[in-house]
Order: C-alpha cells, then sequence, then structure tokens
C-alpha cells in the first residue's frame, strides 16, 4: 500500500525527487535540533531564547486546585521536545524516504557523495597501530570521536569556569567561604562530570537497537554501530568515574565520608548511596564487557550484561530524579526493536533442513521465513533453541537466502560451525534427526547491498567467516539472472578462501561451483587450504569415486544420506514434509504464547503503517509513563501546600523509582498491546483457520536444498558430482596478489569492492594491504589505479 508521501510524489513528474529532497532536509534539521539542544541549553540566554515553551507547556495537576501544582513541569516538557521529537521526525523521515521509489539524482551530487564516502573511509595514520588496537581509525571514526570528545570538554569548561568565576565574585565581595576555594572546585569539578552524562548517556544508547532507523540512514551495519556502543561505554564510564571519585575525595577531606557515602536522600535530594551502588553495576558492567572476557565466556558478559544495564539505570535514577533525561532518547529507539522482537519472540520455529559434518564440525540449517527473498537479503539472524537454553541467543550470519515457490516467501541457509558448548548442543541435537523448535530474532533488511556501484568485488575469507562472503556472492548470482539487476553487478567477482580443514569448504553449493568453472570468467574461485591436502598416490577418476561406499553419494540418487559427513547417520529416506503432523502437542513448541503449531518466521512489522505506528506509540507511552510517575510529585506537593508539612528529601528518589518502572512498562506495554500483538495474534489466527503456507509440520529436518546442498570434497578436489571440480591450494594466499590481480582491469577511479570474513588476524592484514594500496594511489604513484572499498563482514559482539 502505497503512502500518502508516495502518492503525492507520484502525482507530479520529477515530484519523487522534491519529496526526497525534503525529507532529507527535515532529518538534517531533526539531528541539528538535538545538537543544538545538547550545547544551547547551558547558556543564560537559551531559557529566555525558548520562552514560549518554558512558559506555557508544563502539565497542571488536576486535583490541585487553585494550588496550581504541575505534574511535569516546563523543564520537563521542554527537555521532551528538544530530546524526544527529534528523533521521532527523523525516524518518521527515514521511513518515508525507504517507502519512496529513487527519483532522479543528478551526476555532481552522486560524484561528491561517493568522494566524501572516500574520504570519511581512509584510514587515519598511524594505521598499523589503529588496526590492531581497536580495528582501525577511519575519517568517520575520528569526527564521530571527536565530536564526542568536544561536547565533553564544552560541558566541562563551561561549569568548572562558571563556579570559579562564581567563587571569585563572592571572594571580591568579601564573603567568606565555608571550605577553601580549591577545595569546593574539588566537589564542583565532581559535579561538573555528573552534569557530563548527559551527552554521554544521550549517545550510548543510540547505536544499540538491532534495528533502528539509524541504520538505514548511516548504512552502518549492527556491528558497526556496536563498535561505537563499545567505545562511547568507555568514555561514559571514564566519566562516570571521575564523576564518583571525585565526591569520594571530597568527602574524605571534608571528614564526612560515611555520612555522604551512606546517606539514602535523608540530608540531599541527591541519593548518594543509590549513586554509588549504581557505579558499582557500572562497573561490573564495565569490566565483564572487556573484549577478552567477551570472547572466552560470553555467557558471564551477557547475563551480566544485562543484569548490571538494569541496576545500573534503576539506582542511576534513583541518585538523581531528572536521569530519565538523558536516558530515555536513545532507550525509545531500544525500545522500539524490543517492542519489535517481542513479536518474532512469541513464536515458534521449526528447522526444516539440517546436515552435519562431524570431520568439520560444521552443520548446515535451513529455515523458513514469511517475507519473500529480494537482492539484498537478511545478515544475520539472533536465534534462542529452547531445549539448549531458554534465555541465550546468538547471532548467527545468513550464508543464503532464495525464494520458495510452494510458500511465496524464502529459505534461509545458515552454517554453524562447533566453537563452543551452545554450538555443540545445537549439532548434537541436530544429529538426532528430531523435530527441533527454536525462536528467532530476524532484523529487517536495511535494504543497502555493500555490492552495488562496484566494478569488481574481491572476497577473502578464512574458515567459517567467509558465511557472509557466500551470502553476498549467491546474491550476486541470482541478481545476474534478473534483467531489472543485472547492470548493478559486478563485471568480476574473485573469492579467495583460506580454511584449515578442507572439508569446511562443502558448505560451497553447486551453483557457485557452476558459475566458478564457467568459461565466461565472471567468478574466480581459489580455495586454499593452510593444512596439507591429501592427494591420492594413483589418480582415481572422479565418477569412480562418486559412486564408491563411503561418506559420498550422486546429489541424484533417490536415497541419500541426510548430512554431509557422518553426523545424521544412515541412509535413511528424507523426511516427507507434506505429512499430515501440523496438530502439535503445545509442550514439544516451548512457545511463551502457547501456540499450538509452529510456522515459518514471522515479519517484525507488516508494512509503512504498522511501523509508524510502533514507533509513535512507544513515545506517547514513555509520555504517558512519564506523566503518570510524576503525578506521585503532584500530589506530595499538592498535599504539602494544603497541609503546610515539612518538605521531604526522600520523595526523589521515590518518583525517580516509580518513574522507572511506569515509563518502561508503558514504554514496551503501550505498543506491544495497541500495535504488536494484535497483528501477530491476527496473523496466527488466520493461520489457524485453514490450510495455510505458513505452517510447518512438526517432523524431523529434511535434507538441506538449493543453497545448503553443499559439494563434496573427493581427494583434493571439490566436486559437486559432476565434470565441475575446483583443485585445492595449499598454503596461505597471498592477498596483495589477489586484490591487484582482480583490480587490474578496472577503469581509473573505479571502485572495487574488498570485503573480507575471517578472523582478526586476516581482517587485519587485508585492512592494511588495501590501506597501503589505496594510499600508493593517492600519492601519485598508481595514476589511473581504482580505489578499493574495504568492508569487514564478519565481526565479534
Amino acid at each position: 500500500m502505497a503512502t500518502a508521501v508516495e502518492m503525492a510524489a507520484i502525482a507530479k513528474p520529477g515530484g519523487i525527487s522534491v519529496v526526497r529532497a525534503f525529507l532529507k532536509l527535515v532529518i538534517a534539521c531533526a539531528f541539528g535540533l538535538f545538537a543544538y539542544f545538547s550545547c544551547a541549553w547551558l547558556g543564560d540566554n537559551f531559557y529566555l531564547d525558548w520562552a514560549w515553551i518554558y512558559d506555557y507547556w508544563g502539565l497542571p495537576y488536576p486535583r490541585s486546585g487553585s494550588l496550581d501544582v504541575k505534574s511535569l513541569d516546563a523543564y520537563d516538557s521542554g527537555m521532551m521536545f528538544f530530546t524526544w521529537m527529534p528523533l521521532l521526525a527523523a525516524a518518521f523521515a527515514t521511513m518515508m524516504l525507504r517507502a519512496l521509489p529513487s527519483g532522479a539524482v543528478p551526476l555532481f551530487y552522486r560524484r561528491t557523495k561517493r568522494q566524501i564516502g572516500r574520504i570519511l573511509a581512509w584510514e587515519a595514520p598511524p594505521r598499523r597501530f589503529w588496526v590492531y588496537w581497536c580495528g582501525g581509525m577511519s575519517i568517520q571514526d575520528v569526527l564521530v570521536l571527536g565530536f564526542v570528545a568536544a561536547l565533553n570538554i564544552y560541558y566541562c569548561w563551561h561549569y568548572l569556569h562558571y563556579y570559579s568565576t562564581y567563587l571569585d565574585h563572592f571572594e571580591e565581595l568579601g564573603i567568606v567561604l565555608p571550605q577553601s576555594k580549591a577545595l569546593i572546585m574539588v566537589e564542583k569539578a565532581g559535579l561538573t562530570f555528573g552534569i557530563m552524562m548527559w551527552p554521554n548517556i544521550w549517545l550510548l544508547f543510540l547505536p544499540i537497537p538491532q534495528s533502528s532507523f539509524l541504520q538505514n540512514l548511516t548504512g552502518l551495519t549492527y556491528a558497526h554501530m556496536i563498535r561505537y556502543h563499545r567505545w562511547l561505554g568507555h568514555i561514559t564510564l571514564v566519566v562516570l568515574s571521575v564523576h564518583g571519585w571525585l565526591y569520594y575525595i571530597y568527602w574524605a577531606i571534608s571528614h564526612e565520608f560515611w555520612v555522604m557515602f551512606t546517606d539514602w536522600a535523608v540530608d540531599s535530594s541527591i541519593n548518594y548511596l543509590a549513586g554509588s551502588i549504581s557505579y558499582i553495576f557500572g562497573l561490573i558492567l564495565w569490566c565483564t564487557s572487556l573484549g577478552w572476557i567477551r570472547r572466552r565466556l560470553f555467557e558471564v558478559f551477557y547475563r551480566f550484561h544485562i543484569v548490571c544495564f538494569v541496576g545500573f539505570s534503576l539506582f542511576a535514577y534513583m541518585h538523581y530524579s531528572w536521569s530519565w533525561t538523558y536516558f530515555l532518547p536513545g532507550l525509545l529507539l531500544y525500545a522500539v526493536d524490543l517492542v519489535l522482537r517481542s513479536g518474532q519472540l512469541g513464536q515458534t520455529t521449526l528447522i526444516t533442513g539440517a546436515a552435519v559434518d562431524d570431520e568439520a564440525g560444521v552443520a548446515t540449517v535451513q529455515l523458513q521465513v514469511s517475507q519473500a527473498a529480494s537482492s539484498c537479503p537478511l545478515k544475520e539472524v539472533f536465534l534462542m533453541v529452547p531445549s539448549i537454553s531458554r534465555w541465550q541467543w546468538h547471532p548467527i550470519s545468513i550464508a543464503g537466502s532464495e525464494p520458495d515457490p510452494a510458500t511465496g516467501g524464502s529459505t534461509l541457509t545458515l552454517n554453524i560451525k562447533h566453537y563452543g558448548k551452545w554450538t555443540k548442543s545445537l549439532l548434537e541435537h541436530l544429529q538426532r534427526a528430531e523435530p527441533l523448535p527454536l525462536r528467532v530474532s530476524a532484523p529487517p533488511s536495511n535494504g543497502h547491498c555493500e555490492w552495488k556501484g562496484c566494478e569488481a568485488v574481491v572476497l577473502i575469507g578464512g574458515g567459517i567467516g567467509a558465511t557472509p562472503l557466500l551470502a553476498m556472492l549467491r546474491e550476486m548470482c541470482r541478481s545476474r539472472l534478473d534483467p531489472k539487476e543485472a547492470a548493478h553487478v559486478p563485471a568480476r567477482v574473485v573469492l579467495v578462501w583460506a580454511c584449515r580443514n578442507p572439508r569446511e569448504f562443502c558448505i560451497l553449493d553447486p551453483e557457485l561451483l557452476t558459475a566458478a568453472t564457467a568459461s565466461d570468467g565472471w567468478l574466480t574461485v581459489e580455495l586454499h587450504s593452510t593444512k596439507m591436502v591429501h592427494t591420492p598416490t594413483k589418480p582415481v577418476p572422479l565418477d569412480a569415486a562418486l559412486t564408491s561406499e563411503g561418506t559420498f553419494a550422486r546429489l541424484d540418487s533417490p536415497k541419500e544420506p541426510a548430512s554431509i559427513g557422518n553426523g545424521i547417520s544412515s541412509d535413511k529416506p528424507i523426511s516427507d514434509t507434506s505429512s499430515d503432523t501440523t496438530e502439535v502437542k503445545r509442550s514439544n513448541l516451548g512457545s511463551p504464547l502457547f501456540h499450538g503449531f509452529a510456522r515459518v518466521i514471522q515479519p517484525q512489522s507488516v508494512g509503512f503503517w504498522h511501523l509508524a505506528s510502533v514507533y509513535l506509540l512507544v513515545w506517547a507511552g514513555a509520555f504517558f509513563g512519564t506523566s503518570l510517575g510524576a503525578q506521585y510529585v503532584a500530589e506530595h506537593n499538592t498535599w504539602l501546600a494544603s497541609s503546610g508539612n515539612e518538605y521531604s528529601m526522600d520523595m526523589y528518589y521515590k518518583l525517580a523509582t516509580i518513574q522507572f518502572f511506569t515509563q518502561f512498562v508503558m514504554a514496551l506495554g503501550l505498543p506491544y498491546l495497541l500495535a504488536v500483538f494484535p497483528v501477530h495474534m491476527w496473523r496466527y489466527w488466520k493461520a489457524a483457520r485453514g490450510s495455510s503456507s505458513e505452517l510447518l509440520p512438526f517432523a524431523p529436518p529434511s535434507r538441506p536444498t538449493g543453497h545448503g546442498r553443499g559439494c563434496q570434497m573427493v581427494g583434493n578436489l571439490l566436486t559437486d558430482g559432476s565434470d565441475s571440480h575446483i583443485e585445492l591450494k595449499s598454503g596461505r594466499p597471498v592477498v596483495r596478489d589477489a586484490i591487484t590481480s582482480a583490480s587490474k582491469d578496472a577503469s581509473a577511479g573505479a571502485t572495487v569492492g574488498v570485503f573480507v570474513g575471517g578472523p582478526e588476524v586476516l581482517t587485519h592484514q587485508v585492512q592494511l594491504e588495501v590501506s597501503d594500496i589505496n594510499q600508493y594511489a593517492c600519492l601519485g604513484g598508481g595514476q589511473g589505479r581504482p580505489y578499493l572499498q574495504f568492508r569487514v563482514v564478519t565481526h565479534s559482539l
């Protein structure tokens, strides 16, 4: 269904381009307003310039009568206007941009945009240091960190200068200070670093949603956004530590440490003990998020991250009752993400295809999706298998997506390697050849194909990390067959793939092998085994090797092993998915909503208006939650004004505790109950009314098809069972040679995409090689060379 904006744009020739330009202007103004407020509200004239908000936008408390008590005062309303509304406006404008077809773009605009993108991607020196310390530091990264640093420096300078001038003014008037100026400035510095939590918390939570309009707007991947989240987390915890320790030092020098440290909102409206508890939660979260713990003890990181985040936020609210003003802007986007995911998490699906290779320790898994495959499909999904763990969600890269003509949806193929306890348990479940229920969170695709606009593409993979590279290669192969998309496909593609265990190459499907051995030379595949490749002493004819007894069998045989290797044993027939087994005991599904049958993976949102309503209801829920919690302080102030009782300091932390729960319950509950739950229940009811292509039989996984139908290893040959085969090479590939050979025929100034997936050692090596080649061309040593666009497609959380 077309949106109103799209209908208006279609009504006039060239209207689409005008509307798109207007929407981009709205986005720029929204972020400009957000950036303006982050600095301007510290100035003395800010409240005068925006008096039309601060004089009239308070929310009166109706039970106060003539006392004119406000439940939400003008400062609360101002914070909502300047920090909430710009994000909502930018989100709506971005969604409209995605709904509109692309308009005519001037050539100079495309060239300028491309040049700006290349400048932002330029690696800052010293490259080797940055690459090995934090994965590289591009000009874009420098600008992001520079903006954060500038905000912190401005806040710090502004308040320290203000307090110092204020104290000097007292001394000039001859007023004796209760303490020395130096000691007072220690306390004021601690207060300043507490105020600096505003810009840092504002920015900290913006990158964390798995699906956010910011990813669609910027083109950044979720992994890149999480990278910024980690950097901002370090900065935030450093600022928070300085804030806390300056106060501890001040209390110690003033001989009032234990009195203030243990104060639970008795002597001050600030709950100091709650602040220390929040800081302890933050320290534990910080320590358990370090790289070596995150990689080696993922369960420790995962569980502590959730628990400590809740503890840090709750006690920060209790420490300072206005903390919601810097927590909520970013958390509102996260609330949208949680609400959308919750609709999928209530649905149970089944693995429809599975194969396990014990020797390689790799499983090929296939899932059914209700949405049709696009030219730029999903990049990853999050899996939760109740029979293994009801709490752990694991991100898995998608190896391929292909249309399913029978259902009108698509089939996702995943390649999962045995690395830890969870993956080991998953492979063991698959080997039993039993029905395996699971829940899947599938973020929507951002619709951005990274390889589009590249004249040539080089794919460099290491081990199972090459899975997303195979997905990109399959996207390009499918687009070549589509007349509308064929013009955007790179003219030449090279895949260089190195594995320690040669059997990992078996996840390469026959279609890609056929394309690699075709006479047109469009695709070149180089397979390297880093350990010795077994070569038979006597050559064995390929047909004889394929028909001999053992693991291998012809792909067209009527009876075929259910696995690539020795995992799901026996040559039993493939499961008959057409059998009438849709009636399933609820206990077998592990569905949180007690659904009686399994279905294909459901979409997070079912269209533009559905997604827009979720955004609007999240913002409305947060407003209602804030207003509802504020009724407590309004009633308290009304009672004080009418009874003449003394003012109570503990009112503020109680207010903050109430608002913590009312805000998050309303921000999550309102959109879920009004927009997400009814839509998914309607789809479930519609499927339950009769036969539906979304229903899945409760049956063991069948043999994978399409992308999941892997090739086979025969000696040092990878073959699909026909005459097409690729010979494996021993040793590691020479990365620079692979890049230069693929880009030698590219035209001057063209873009050659270099995508790498694998361990950090490989990605760092490729990143440095690409930076060196680009620098050589830029300095004049390689006029006429193409530009190498580097991308990492595998990341660690």
